[in-house]
């Protein structure tokens, strides 16, 4: 096989040949570089060119509030919402300012943004109707626990250019439901698969993207097998979704310290990408596995042109919008915020420390490590050996066509 060949050419070395083309391929694929190439200069060049991306990407939080209550969320969801006032301000801001970006992406968010459908139109509609004018493309994607994602608002969101879909499901019915309840402690397992199979069945659009996001922690380990078949068996034959299987973290709050014992760490999760990659079904793993392309790791807080937008106009570069990360906010159509702060995030990624530079893994993380973390003196890298190991297993295992090339900002 072609991944036998590459480790003897390396155990051995090689030479090319007529016979042995595996050298100049790994040549030409950009895996073997020449001794006098100076690779922290190329990596600087792509790493600026990635993150000062001249598109403007919004992330809109549409309220705070939500209807379920899972058991890990740090949030404390208020029933607040983006005003009528706020939705005017982002308009004007949109209207004002595309002229300077080569395109514009919105990605939903919340709380449930589903929860405040009229402000995901009534925005939408403007947004596209200036790019239009501007000559500007325009995409949009979602983070949704999918519980309201019924065919009405999916076709609705269709219409709108919401092609991107991040859905939760963290296993079958029995460990879903008890992580992830209605406020009114009531299942929730059941309506998201069926909205999803809507999905499959109904909708035909080869644009579409759907990843199903699975947290894990301990007791879904035993179950994951089953859940993999059972989602694979539904959707294995629809290259438009994909799975997305990552620990649940500790972002904080009073839920996560009931389920603190049963958090998985990076060497646990090494394992379970281990395991994954002998599975022969054909739902694909493309959520991890783009963590491995160029960049796959970096914090998108980071990036020069993305912002998120809370529910009271006020401006963060974290996805998380609270008033402890705000840097700014809208005022008349303008984006008002503190020059000092913004620069903070922006050049995170830039402030290698030596083990940084020495690290193997600086080309798909650049510093490794979440801005907000670092911003608060929380430091740690975004992956350990073992969880590295695990991914290139589970990518050379189960990608045969390879990595994907599309970074987006997806939760």
């Amino acid at each position: 096989s072609a991944l036998s060949s590459v480790t003897e050419c390396f155990q051995k070395g090689c030479t090319a040949t007529a016979e042995n083309s595996i050298f100049e391929t790994l040549i030409e694929t950009g895996h073997l570089v020449s001794k006098n190439d100076n690779e922290i200069a190329k990596l600087n060049y792509m790493r600026s060119n990635l993150v000062n991306n001249p598109c403007l990407h919004l992330v809109i939080h549409t309220t705070q509030a939500c209807n379920f209550s899972c058991q890990y969320c740090f949030l404390d969801h208020q029933p607040n919402r983006l005003s009528f006032s706020v939705q005017q301000e982002i308009i004007s801001f949109i209207d004002k300012n595309i002229h300077r970006y080569s395109g514009l992406n919105i990605s939903w968010f919340g709380g449930e943004p589903l929860l405040e459908m009229a402000a995901i139109e009534r925005i939408s509609l403007k947004a596209i109707e200036i790019c239009r004018r501007n000559h500007k493309p325009f995409t949009a994607e979602i983070t949704t626990n999918g519980y309201l994602l019924t065919s009405e608002r999916l076709k609705k969101l269709i219409s709108l250019s919401v092609l991107d879909y991040v859905i939760t499901l963290d296993g079958l019915a029995g460990i879903h439901d008890s992580l992830r309840p209605t406020i009114n402690h009531q299942g929730t397992f059941e309506t998201i698969i069926n909205n999803l199979l809507y999905l499959h069945n109904k909708i035909h659009s080869k644009a579409i993207s759907v990843t199903i996001r699975s947290n894990l922690i301990k007791p879904s380990i035993s179950h994951l097998d089953d859940f993999y078949s059972y989602l694979s068996a539904l959707f294995g034959d629809d290259t438009r979704f994909s799975l997305l299987i990552r620990p649940v973290s500790d972002w904080g709050g009073e839920k996560i310290k009931k389920i603190k014992e049963s958090l998985l760490t990076a060497d646990d999760m090494g394992d379970v990408y281990k395991k994954m990659s002998h599975k022969k079904m054909p739902l694909k793993f493309r959520g991890n596995i783009e963590n491995l392309e160029f960049g796959g790791m970096t914090c998108t807080a980071c990036w020069k042109n993305k912002y998120t937008i809370g529910v009271n106009g006020n401006i963060s570069k974290c996805d998380n919008s609270t008033p402890v990360l705000t840097i700014g906010n809208l005022d008349n159509g303008r984006m008002i915020v503190n020059p000092y702060q913004e620069a903070t995030w922006n050049n995170q990624i830039f402030l290698n420390d030596e083990s940084c530079m020495n690290c193997t893994l600086r080309g798909i993380c650049f510093n490794g490590r979440c801005a907000k973390c670092v911003i608060h003196q929380e430091q740690s890298c975004c992956m350990t050996k073992s969880e590295l190991e695990g991914l290139l297993q589970l990518a050379v295992y189960t990608m045969k066509e390879g990595i994907g090339t599309c970074r987006t900002l997806k939760k």
